[in-house]
Parts: structure tokens; sequence; C-alpha cells
């Protein structure tokens, strides 16, 4: 049984805009009280850009695996940052909001260049 609050915060995530959710990547990363709106989005972008090719080998593989049959957002999230957090290499990601932003972009699209 999925945890209720892992649920909720997915919810939340998944309610947010891509702009939401750039800048909360750039918070979580402790950079957003330097900038205006316009610059931490552009930043959150950054972040997202470099994190999403240090785990696009491994995310785009699980969702061929397992994701393409998931038509639940929820769960689409919760296995994503599962992939991202379970490899000590990121660490230093924040798992649901970078899925989360994979899920509103478009697994299909992120990953259709890959085998």
């Amino acid at each position: 049984m999925p945890d209720p609050e892992l649920i909720k915060e997915t919810e939340q995530l998944l309610a947010m805009s891509e702009e939401d959710l750039y800048i909360l990547l750039c918070l979580r990363f402790g950079t957003g009280e330097l900038f205006a709106k316009d610059s931490m989005v552009s930043r959150g972008k950054a972040i997202f850009l470099e994190h999403f090719r240090r785990s696009r080998g491994i995310v785009c593989s699980q969702y061929k695996a397992q994701g393409t049959q998931m038509r639940n957002g929820i769960d689409l999230v919760t296995l994503m940052a599962s992939v991202i957090a379970g490899h000590p290499q990121f660490a230093d990601v924040p798992a649901l909001p970078l899925a989360a932003l994979m899920v509103k972009i478009g697994l299909e699209k992120l990953c259709r260049d890959i085998p």
C-alpha cells in the first residue's frame, strides 16, 4: 500500500505548473533567494537538464520496461522518483520534483531516442 503522505506530495507536485516546479528545484538547491522569478525558472531548467542527463539512461530504461503501461501520473512519478532515489550517484537530487517534471514534460518525449 503506497504511503498516503507520498501520494499527497506527488498530487501536489503534479498540480503545479512546470514553471513552479523549476522554481522548486531552484529553491531545493538553495539558489532561489538571489534571483527574480524568471531567473529562478531558468536556473531550475538548468538544474533539471543537468540531473536528467545524469539519470536519463536509468530513468528511460525503467520507463520503457514498466512505465509505459502506467496511465496514472502518481504511479509514474513514484516509479521515476524511486529509480532516481535508488542510486547513490543521485543522492543530491530532489527525486520527487524531478520526477514530476519528467512526467509533466512527458517521458515518451524525453526518452524518444533511447532504445
